[in-house]
């Protein structure tokens, strides 16, 4: 493996000019810093340091231009900082953009985000969800699963910032940032907020304290990658370019969806001619445009052998007369062979909408993984493909208990099950038979992450 696919990295902070300040990453995951270039040639001091101690070191260039880019190398391969050589010309290069002008076909094995959000229920005046409806959570997973998707060979590193306003963030909010994207299989590039910052190089205990509590949480997630490995699962399918005009909409059905708790498998247009459909009852074709020939024709046998498709209004061939509607009436319903085609009477169509219609359209019945009282949950459901093993991601996004008992039902055949938390060894769940053949556990309280694991 690549050394840099092992990298945890950190941003260093640059008014940490201390060597001695290296000493907190001692038995911690963290493995690789990265700093802004400027600060990384002004100190060779901490480098050296940093070499002594096993680190790998990342410059970040332009860290207040309009497209950073970051420059990359393990520190043991790494040239003398204050070389006069260009630094492209002695560090491999990793893009460093927001994610719409990220080079998805770079050959650097790390993709870099740099405008992630900083996870949570959002709090924002006019934002929030309205009395009967879910509230609005900020979440890099969605994104993440399109990354890896897109992807699948690069490690995914998401930069989150937290909020300006440092006097309420707890080490639990830190524990939160790392669970939605470790848990989506990326790595969060961690920054530290000034007031911890100014509490950790002053040597302050409760800086301390809470150091020590980020960095166990950043051990639990490490120590579990491997359960990045296993496929995203899920009986509804997306297929877009996600980019362009197309890119907006069909990343806000992603999003959406996961916060609706479906899961769903994400299929790059370019790619999905010659993708698995198995196990697929729907797919939602996202973009505007029709089809190239081979992924259209791949999509009328998807149809004709019993599957449902979404798709827009210019959708072409479809038949002159519906043969109904959707419940809300806001789709036309064709029958094709032994399935359906369901094409929007608006164009383009509302994200939120069609995410709640490819639910209903399909039935919450054909969905392999149920959650009850949820609340602010969300959810990824991943496992192996022969369906053996699988594993269900929880993120509670309010950072409490939830005050209803919640349980999870799963149309799958499992025999076992246990709950990992970070906070202490897994639990084993009792397994409750359900009317439709499945299984339905009910979990017990936890604080911010669970995963719930299952064998057949």
């Amino acid at each position: 493996m690549q050394p840099s696919l092992a990298w945890v990295p950190m941003r260093w902070p640059s008014d940490w000019r201390d060597p001695a300040l290296l000493s907190l990453l001692k038995g911690s995951p963290i493995n690789c810093l990265v700093l802004d270039w400027a600060a990384a040639n002004a100190n060779n001091t901490l480098a050296e340091a940093a070499r002594a101690a096993g680190l790998a070191i990342v410059g970040l260039l332009g860290a207040q231009a309009e497209a950073p880019v970051v420059a990359a190398a393990e520190l043991a391969g790494l040239a003398a900082l204050g070389s006069a050589e260009p630094v492209q010309t002695r560090l491999p290069v990793i893009p460093w953009e927001e994610k719409s002008r990220l080079r998805w076909d770079s050959a650097s094995p790390v993709l870099a985000a740099s405008d992630g959000v900083w996870p949570g229920v959002q709090l924002g005046q006019g934002e929030e969800a309205g009395p009967t409806g879910l509230p609005w959570i900020d979440s890099n997973g969605w994104w993440l699963r399109l990354a890896r998707a897109r992807a699948p060979e690069k490690v995914c590193w998401v930069a989150a910032e937290p909020p300006a306003d440092a006097s309420f963030i707890r080490a639990s909010h830190y524990a939160l940032a790392l669970a939605d994207t470790y848990a989506h299989g990326g790595r969060l590039l961690l920054s530290l907020d000034p007031k911890l910052r100014a509490g950790l190089a002053a040597r302050n205990e409760s800086a301390l304290d809470m150091w020590k509590a980020i960095m166990a949480a950043l051990a639990f997630f490490t120590t579990h990658e491997e359960w990045a490995g296993l496929e995203p699962q899920g009986t509804i399918g997306v297929i877009s370019s996600f980019a362009g005009e197309d890119e907006d909409f069909s990343g806000e059905i992603l999003n959406l969806l996961a916060r609706r708790g479906v899961p769903y498998r994400v299929y790059p247009k370019e790619r999905a001619a010659a993708a698995r459909f198995d196990g697929l009852l729907g797919i939602i074709y996202a973009d505007r445009s029709a089809p190239e020939a081979a992924l259209g024709a791949r999509l009328q046998h998807f149809m004709e052998n019993g599957g449902l498709l979404i798709a827009g209004a210019k959708w072409p061939n479809k038949p002159a007369v519906p043969s109904g509607t959707d419940v809300y009436r806001r789709f036309d319903v064709h029958k094709i062979g032994k399935g359906r085609l369901a094409v929007s009477k608006e164009d383009p169509a509302d994200p939120f909408l069609v995410a709640g219609d490819a639910q209903l359209l399909l039935s919450f019945r054909n969905v392999p993984v149920r959650l009850f009282n949820t609340g602010t949950l969300n959810t990824f459901y991943t496992g192996t493909a022969d369906g053996r093993r699988a594993m269900l991601h929880i993120i509670n996004y309010a950072m409490r208990r939830f005050g209803h008992p919640a349980s999870v039902a799963f149309t799958g055949k499992f025999r076992t099950a246990k709950m990992w938390t970070p906070e202490g060894p897994a639990k084993a769940l009792d397994l409750a038979p359900t009317l439709d053949g499945g299984i339905e556990v009910h979990l017990p309280a936890f604080n911010l992450y669970a995963a719930v694991e299952l064998e057949a």
